[in-house]
C-alpha cells in the first residue's frame, strides 16, 4: 500500500508541475476570477412522480463512483455507510433498465458515465407490492465500435490500523454492428475492525441480571465477482440477450471476542470471555442467468424478462466461553443454506386515447433450504424447507395535462407460501397507486399515493433457534405476517431548490422483541408484528447552487416516527444534514469536501443518543488527450468521528452498545478507460424482490 501511495504522490506532484508549467489563459482565468454570480441552470426537477437529476455536464460528473454521485443528490441520503431514499429506506436500483444485484457495482460505475438520475418515492405498479423506492440511473449513450477495456484500481488504508481493503475491476467490451460482446471480473480483498463496549440489563420477576463488557469484531475476507454475455439488435425495434452473474467467496472469517464481568442484584456473580470464530467453507457462491427481450410489434412495447437464481453458502461457528466461576464450554455450529429462484416478467405499452396503459405479469417460485447443527447439543438442530410462490398482474394509465401528468394503477398479488410440515398460507391483495405531477411556471409539483407491503425476510420466518452466547439465543416467527403500508408523497422543485415530504402509516410494522427463555436470564430474541399503528414523516430541503467554481450540494432534513410501544414511546425525531462540496478548476482538477451528520433520535426501538459526524475530502485529476485516466486521492472520516451510541428497548430488556468504526481511512483510485461505447444490453430482471429477500 505504502508503494502505491508513493507511485500515486509522484504522479500527482508531476501533474500539479506540469500544471504549473503550462501557459496561462489570462482571458480565461479573469473571467473565472470575476464569475460570483450564481447561476440558476436547473440541475434538479420533479417529474411524473420522480426526483429527476442531470448529471452530465455538471459537477456531478467528476464526483468519481455512481455511489459518490448518488449521496450528493436530492432525494438521496448517507446513513452511516449505507445511501437511502429519504423516508424510504434503501431502494432497488435500475441501471438503463437492468436490476443491480450487487452494490458494488455502483461503486465501480464511473460518474461520467452518467447521464440522469430518477429518484422514485412511490414505484409504481410494475413493481413489486414491497418496493419501497426505486433508483433508476440512466448512462450516456456513447457510439463507437470496436473493444473498449476499462480498468479500476481501488485501495482502502486504513488509518488506525496497519490494514487495507483493496479491488481491481476489468471490464472488455467488443461491439461490432448488431452485436455486443462484454466480461467482467472483479477482484476484492478485505478486512476491518470494530470496537463496541456492551451494557446489558435483564430483568425476571424482582430479579435483575447486568452484563457490562467489551466486544470487538475483526472480519477477512476475499472473493471474486465475474458477468458475461451477449446482446443482439433485431432492427431499428427490438433486441434479445442474455448475461451470466456469478460471485465467489473465496474466504470469509469474522472473529468476536468478548470479555465481560456479570452482575446479580449488584453482586458480581462471573467473569466471562467467549471467543467466537466463523469462517466460510466449501466456497460460498450464488449465480444468477437473465435472458431478455424488448420491442416494438404493431405499437405495442414488449418487455419480457426470464431469470434463474441460485446459492449456496456453508459456515462452520466454533463458540469457545471461559467463565471465572461457572463451567466453561465449547460450541460447535454448522450451518448450510441454499437457495433457488425461477422469474418471468412481461411488461406490455400501448397507446390508449390521449395516454398510454401498461400492463402485464409476473411469476417468481423460490426454494430455500436451512440446516443448523450445534454441539454439544444444547439446542436442537433443524433441518428447514421452505418454498414460496408469487403470481403477479398489474396495470396502469397515465394521460398527460397541460404541463403535467396524471397515472393511476392496480397491482394484483397472490402468495403462497409452503413449509416443510404441509402447512400453507395464501395471501391475495390489491395494492393501488395513483399519481400527480404538474409544472406551473417554473415551479415542478408533484404528489404520490400508493399502498405497498413488507414481507418478512426467510431467516425472520425461521423458527430455527440459533445460539449467539449462555445468555442470548435468536430466532424467527412462522407466524409473522406482512406489513401493510400506505404512503403519501408530495415534491416541489424551482431552480436549484427542491423539497419532498413522504408520510407513512404502517400497520403490523415488524420489529425485533425479546423473551425470557428460562429461569436462568436467558433472552431469545425473535420477530413480531407490533400490534397497533405506526407512523413516519421524512422532510427534506436540497440546494443546488452554482457560484463561480463552487457547487454545493446541500440537504437538509428530518425523519420522525410514531411508534407506542405500550409501556414507553419512541417519538423523537431525528435531524440529519448532507453537506457537499465541490470545487471545479481547470485543466481537469477537482477538490470535494463533505459532511454528513445525523443527531439523536429514535429508529424503532432503538434510540441515538449521540450525533453523528462524518467528513471526507478527496482531490482528483484527469490526465491523457482524451482523459482516460483518472486518479484520485481522499481521505475519509477525517475527524474520526463515524461513532454510535445506541440504547435498544425490548420491555425486560435493554442493551446500550457503543460502536467505533475503522471508517477513518486514506483511499487512492486509479482509473483507465480505453475506447468505451455504450453497451447494448436491456435485460431488466425478474423476481428482483424476492432474491434480496434471500
Amino acid at each position: 500500500m505504502k508503494r502505491v501511495l508513493a507511485w500515486a504522490t509522484i504522479l500527482l506532484l508531476a501533474a500539479i508541475s506540469a500544471k504549473a508549467q503550462e501557459p496561462r489563459d489570462t482571458t480565461k482565468y479573469d473571467m473565472l476570477e470575476q464569475s460570483v454570480a450564481t447561476a440558476h441552470i436547473q440541475r434538479t426537477a420533479v417529474r411524473r412522480g420522480a426526483v429527476v437529476t442531470t448529471v452530465a455536464g455538471s459537477p456531478l460528473e467528476k464526483a468519481g463512483s455512481a455511489e459518490d454521485v448518488l449521496s450528493r443528490i436530492p432525494g438521496m441520503v448517507k446513513n452511516g455507510t449505507s445511501l437511502e431514499v429519504a423516508g424510504r429506506g434503501a431502494p432497488q436500483y435500475y441501471i438503463d433498465g437492468r436490476k443491480v444485484y450487487d452494490f458494488e457495482e455502483l461503486r465501480r460505475l464511473p460518474s461520467d458515465e452518467i447521464r440522469q438520475i430518477e429518484v422514485i418515492q412511490n414505484p409504481d405498479a410494475q413493481y413489486s407490492a414491497d418496493v419501497r423506492a426505486v433508483v433508476r440511473i440512466k448512462t450516456v449513450r456513447r457510439k463507437g465500435e470496436g473493444l473498449s477495456v476499462d480498468l479500476l484500481a481501488k485501495d482502502r488504508q486504513l488509518v488506525a490500523y496497519p490494514i487495507n481493503y483493496a479491488e481491481g475491476t476489468l471490464g472488455l467490451n467488443y461491439r461490432k454492428k448488431k452485436l455486443d460482446l462484454f466480461a467482467n471480473t472483479n477482484y476484492w480483498s478485505g478486512h476491518s475492525i470494530r470496537e463496541s463496549i456492551l451494557q446489558q440489563t435483564t430483568t425476571l420477576g424482582g430479579n435483575t441480571l447486568y452484563q457490562d463488557g467489551s466486544f470487538i469484531t475483526e472480519w477477512k475476507g476475499g472473493g471474486l465477482n465475474f458477468d458475461a454475455g451477449a446482446a443482439y439488435e433485431l432492427g431499428e425495434n427490438g433486441s434479445v440477450g442474455v448475461r451470466w452473474y456469478y460471485s465467489h467467496t473465496l474466504s470469509s472469517n469474522n472473529l468476536n471476542t468478548t470479555v465481560e464481568d456479570i452482575f446479580e442484584n449488584n453482586s458480581i456473580a462471573d467473569r466471562l470471555s467467549s471467543v467466537e470464530d466463523t469462517r466460510a467453507l466449501g466456497h460460498p457462491w450464488t449465480q444468477r442467468v437473465n435472458a431478455y427481450y424488448n420491442g416494438t410489434v404493431g405499437g405495442t412495447i414488449i418487455d419480457i424478462n426470464a431469470d434463474i437464481y441460485s446459492g449456496k453458502t456453508f459456515s462452520a461457528k466454533t463458540i469457545e466461553e471461559n467463565s471465572r466461576d461457572c463451567e466453561d464450554a465449547l460450541i460447535n455450529v454448522n450451518t448450510s443454506n441454499g437457495d433457488r429462484l425461477y422469474a418471468v416478467k412481461t411488461v406490455l405499452s400501448h397507446k390508449l386515447w390521449k395516454g398510454s396503459i401498461t400492463g402485464g405479469t409476473e411469476i417468481t417460485t423460490v426454494a430455500r433450504k436451512e440446516m443448523y447443527h450445534i454441539e454439544p447439543s444444547v439446542l436442537p438442530s433443524t433441518d428447514i424447507k421452505i418454498g414460496e410462490t408469487t403470481a403477479a398482474a398489474f396495470a396502469a394509465y397515465s394521460f398527460p395535462i397541460k404541463d403535467g401528468e396524471i397515472g393511476a394503477g392496480v397491482r394484483y398479488e397472490h402468495v403462497s407460501f409452503k413449509r416443510k410440515d404441509g402447512s400453507e398460507d395464501i395471501y391475495d391483495r390489491l395494492y393501488p397507486s395513483v399519481s400527480f405531477s404538474k409544472k406551473i411556471k417554473k415551479v415542478g409539483l408533484s404528489a404520490a399515493y400508493s399502498a405497498i407491503t413488507r414481507r418478512p425476510d426467510f431467516f425472520q420466518l425461521s423458527n430455527a433457534v440459533s445460539y449467539y452466547n449462555r445468555y442470548t439465543l435468536q430466532t424467527g416467527n412462522p407466524d409473522l405476517e406482512s406489513e401493510i403500508q400506505h404512503t403519501f408523497s408530495l415534491g416541489a422543485s424551482y431552480s436549484w431548490l427542491t423539497a419532498s415530504c413522504v408520510y407513512e402509516h404502517n400497520k403490523g410494522h415488524l420489529i425485533q422483541w425479546a423473551e425470557i427463555y428460562n429461569d436462568d436470564y436467558v433472552i431469545l430474541l425473535d420477530w413480531r408484528n407490533h400490534t397497533s399503528p405506526t407512523r413516519f414523516l421524512t422532510a427534506i430541503v436540497s440546494l443546488q447552487p452554482t457560484v463561480g467554481v463552487w457547487h454545493p450540494s446541500w440537504t437538509l432534513g428530518v425523519k420522525k416516527q410514531w411508534l407506542d410501544l405500550g409501556w414507553m414511546t419512541m417519538n423523537r425525531p431525528i435531524w440529519f444534514a448532507n453537506i457537499n462540496n465541490a470545487f471545479v478548476l481547470p485543466k481537469s482538477w477537482q477538490i470535494d469536501a463533505n459532511l454528513q451528520t445525523n443527531s439523536a433520535g429514535d429508529i424503532d426501538v432503538t434510540y441515538s443518543s449521540k450525533p453523528i459526524l462524518n467528513s471526507d475530502i478527496g482531490i482528483q485529476k484527469s490526465f491523457l488527450e482524451n482523459k482516460s485516466l483518472t486518479v484520485r486521492l481522499s481521505y475519509e472520516d477525517v475527524f474520526n468521528s463515524t461513532q454510535e451510541d445506541l440504547s435498544i428497548y425490548m420491555n425486560n430488556y435493554f442493551l446500550r452498545q457503543y460502536n467505533r468504526f475503522d471508517t477513518q481511512k486514506v483511499v487512492l483510485t486509479l482509473r483507465y478507460k480505453f475506447n468505451t461505447t455504450e453497451g447494448k444490453y436491456r435485460g431488466s430482471g425478474a423476481g428482483n424482490d424476492i432474491r434480496s429477500r434471500l
